[in-house]
């Protein structure tokens, strides 16, 4: 049996890119995946910086009007100066809108978000429009569209949710460069994507932890640790804690030959890598259930009391037990793996058993007849070609034996039966169509049955 750990990979950090610090605003950056930027902003301690797309994106639609859950609203200009993380708020956007089914083109929603490139805030424009010349004369030279002196739609909601904030390029009549201006979310704007840059820093990386041991076949929803500044991150397992020969892991499942493994998360760039804290990888198996046994002759002479169990289950806090014969009776307690079962009619009734343990629960059923005549069951029939004998009632080894509508036999099969069912499967593939006999014998009963095979 093969038993699995899923652990879903939830991504919490900004792709970004690291590059020397000699960069200064207006140079072009091309990005290891091949798309470019022109630098339009650094901090003050040269940490990172922003870049700008060399195009617009091709829309002019925001979204839908409502107010995006776990969005900051803006009233005032001044504060929209100091907002300044487009990624986290495109991410929002997107998942708004995916949540809410919106599959219209719209500027969040085309903008390449997984390679890092989003939606700037109002702030962040507004440092883009500070610089406005020097960026536009770099996008000419390197191929670009300058930015339109017209309104760019921002990620920052205004604080009537039906409204976004927006710059007006066109518009210098503040210090800082253009005009903040609300616009409805269904009018029509320009958007420009940018992404982050991040200078010359070894990666970091907060720890990981799950929990001391899970189940079987349950996802484990492992949170990948916040990193910085890291170019290729990703899980490593090992089978020594030590890590001596980490094999890589891409996201997919972990068999369960791993249990007793050690789990971290790694990230690296340049200058260096470095790891998580490591967890050792701990599954618990699900509850298997044994036969159930106890009473092995089905065909009582006498009713009475009869008792069933199965072997304990490791792990199990509750067994319960039941029975569908309502003019039977059961008697079990629900820490213990057997029962008594009190016959007191002729019928069939299935004894069920649900063992319960912190890893979910499984069933056992055992169909238990009393005083039931022997009987031989095919299907389906009329049959193209392949179909089932049921033998039920039967025990032990039994002869089975194929005739055609003359008597003659064209086949003898043998079957190890058990009483309360046992299934052989047949095929007339090769036989004309026409009405066949199919006999059961063993030491105590003969039945004959018919089966046809029917040609369309």
């Amino acid at each position: 049996m093969k038993h699995f750990l899923f652990i879903l990979v939830l991504i919490l950090t900004t792709p970004a890119l690291i590059f020397a610090q000699n960069f200064k605003i207006g140079d072009l950056v091309t990005n290891s995946d091949g798309s470019k930027g022109i630098v339009f902003y650094i901090n003050a301690d040269r940490t990172d910086g922003w870049m700008v797309a060399l195009s617009d994106l091709q829309t002019n639609n925001w979204g839908l009007s409502d107010h995006i859950t776990n969005i900051n609203s803006h009233s005032l200009p001044n504060e929209l100066l100091e907002e300044i993380d487009g990624f986290a708020n495109t991410g929002l956007i997107r998942g708004y809108h995916f949540s809410n089914g919106y599959s219209a083109s719209y500027g969040a929603g085309i903008v390449d978000y997984e390679k890092g490139w989003y939606i700037p805030t109002a702030g962040q424009l507004m440092k883009l429009c500070s610089v406005l010349d020097k960026v536009n004369d770099k996008l000419s030279l390197a191929g670009g569209s300058r930015l339109q002196l017209k309104p760019y739609f921002s990620s920052s909601e205004a604080s009537y949710s039906a409204q976004v904030w927006a710059v007006d390029f066109g518009n210098s009549s503040h210090d800082w460069g253009g005009q903040f201006e609300t616009h409805y979310k269904n009018e029509s704007a320009c958007f420009r994507a940018v992404r982050n840059i991040i200078f010359s820093k070894a990666p970091t990386i907060a720890d990981i932890n799950i929990p001391d041991s899970f189940c079987e076949g349950e996802p484990l929803h492992l949170q990948v640790p916040t990193t910085q500044f890291a170019d290729s991150q990703g899980w490593q397992i090992s089978s020594d804690e030590n890590f001596t020969e980490p094999i890589a892991y891409n996201g997919q499942n972990i068999d369960f030959s791993f249990d007793g493994w050690f789990i971290r998360y790694f990230a690296s760039n340049e200058f260096g890598t470095v790891y998580s804290n490591i967890i050792q990888i701990n599954i618990l198996p699900a509850p298997f259930i044994g036969e159930i046994q106890g009473e092995t002759h089905y065909y009582y002479t006498d009713f009475g009391e009869f008792d069933y169990f199965i072997e304990p289950v490791e792990g199990a806090y509750l067994y319960d037990w039941s029975i569908d014969n309502p003019d039977w009776t059961l008697s079990s307690s629900s820490q213990s793996p057997s029962c008594t079962l009190g016959i007191r009619s002729n019928g069939v009734g299935t004894l069920t058993l649900k063992v319960h343990s912190e890893c979910g629960v499984s069933e056992r059923h055992l169909v238990i007849h009393h005083d039931l005549l022997p009987d031989l069951i095919i299907f389906p029939n009329p049959t193209r070609a392949d179909f089932t004998i049921r033998l039920w009632g039967m025990k032990g080894d039994c002869v089975i034996q194929i005739f055609d509508v003359t008597g003659r036999l064209i086949d003898t099969l043998k079957a190890d039966a058990v009483v309360n069912g046992t299934d052989v499967p047949y095929s007339l593939k090769y036989k004309a169509g026409a009405m066949y006999l199919v006999r059961i014998a063993n030491n105590n009963y003969t039945i004959t049955r018919k089966v046809v095979k029917w040609e369309p």
